[in-house]
This record gives C-alpha cells, structure tokens and sequence, in this order.
C-alpha cells in the first residue's frame, strides 16, 4: 500500500475532478502515475487556482486529443494519408475473453478501457449542448459480462461481442459526425500519435 501522503492525495482528486473528465483512460493514467511519481508542487492557494487556470486553458485541446486517442486506440495499424475518420462500424480484436455464464463473454481490460473512453467523450460533447446520452451502459465496462451475438444498445452507440474476441461497435450517425468535426479539428493541431497495441 502506498504510505499517506495528503499534498500528492489533494493533487491526485485535483486532476481526477477536473482535467480527468477529458482526458482518456491512457492520459489520465500517466498523468497520475507523474503525480505518484512526486511530481506535483506543495499544496498552496496559489498553485491550486494556477494548476485550475491551466486545466482551463487546456481542456479544449485536450479533450480534441482524447478524440483522436480514442480514434487511434481502435485503428492501432492505420497508416494512410487520408484524413483519419469514423466509419458506421468500428471494429476492436482481442476486445473479449470466456465468461462463467452461459453465451456471455467478459470485456477486456482494452475493451473496457475503450467503452469508458467513448462515454467520457460523449458526457464532454453534453457540456457543449449535444444530447448525446449513454443508457444502460454497465456501472463500469470493466470485465462486464454480455450476451454474444446480438446488438446490445447503449443510446448513441450498439455494441456486438463474439465468442471468437471480436467487438463491433456502431455509432448513431450524428455521434459519428461530431467525432469526425472533432478529427478534422485535430488535423489542423500538432497532436500525440502514439500507437497503442490493439
């Protein structure tokens, strides 16, 4: 168990509250693994308002690069010159495993990773006015069981499992249109494109 420390506990619930809710789960892991690290600064007023100044000024581009994160996160080996974009079907292997129950299979850790990601987004496209509202998503996609084979509807987008570890995703085509605005915008930004292992 890590030994109490209250300045980087105060930094760590900072970050989750604030610049957490538009990062992906990959971002906000190294981010907090800085912090665990120690790199953060003495609890004091005038670092918290900076520290939420900046949060601030960096959402927009952060939540664009969480956009393209989530993108690459599902087209790990994409290499093309045209412009990266959302299809009406996504496509993730190695997204499943066996469950104890019957006709169901468990999501992995990469798959659930991927699910919370796209709510996260999508709470991020409500801010901004969208009615864009996740229902009967699980209380966390990680390791949750569901049945295989058929279309299973969470409000702006379905999900399919396969017994062979494959997952379909299928975006309502105005999600897939405000991700794609979103893409194009990432276009014209210097981003990270670091792959990630599918």
């Amino acid at each position: 168990a890590r030994a109490l420390n209250l300045d980087r506990d105060i930094w760590l619930v900072l970050h989750r509250r604030v610049m957490g809710q538009v990062q992906t789960s990959k971002q906000r892991e190294a981010a907090e693994q800085a912090i665990h690290d120690g790199n953060y600064p003495p609890v004091r007023p005038e670092k918290i308002l900076e520290t939420l100044w900046g949060y601030q000024e960096g959402a927009q581009d952060a939540f664009i690069q969480s956009v393209y994160d989530f993108w690459r996160g599902l087209h790990a080996r994409y290499v093309s010159n045209d412009a990266p974009c959302f299809g009406p079907k996504q496509v993730l292997t190695y997204a499943c495993e066996c469950s104890y129950k019957k006709g169901h299979v468990r999501l992995t850790r990469y798959a659930a990773g991927q699910l919370e990601d796209l709510t996260r987004i999508m709470g991020m496209y409500r801010t901004q006015g969208m009615a864009f509202e996740v229902c009967n998503a699980p209380t966390s996609w990680n390791w949750s069981d569901h049945e295989t084979g058929q279309w299973l509807d969470f409000g702006v987008f379905s999900v399919k499992v396969f017994k062979n570890g494959n997952l379909h995703l299928r975006l309502q085509e105005e999600v897939r249109e405000a991700l794609n605005q979103t893409l194009a915008t990432a276009a014209g930004k210097r981003l990270h494109s670091d792959r990630v292992s599918a």
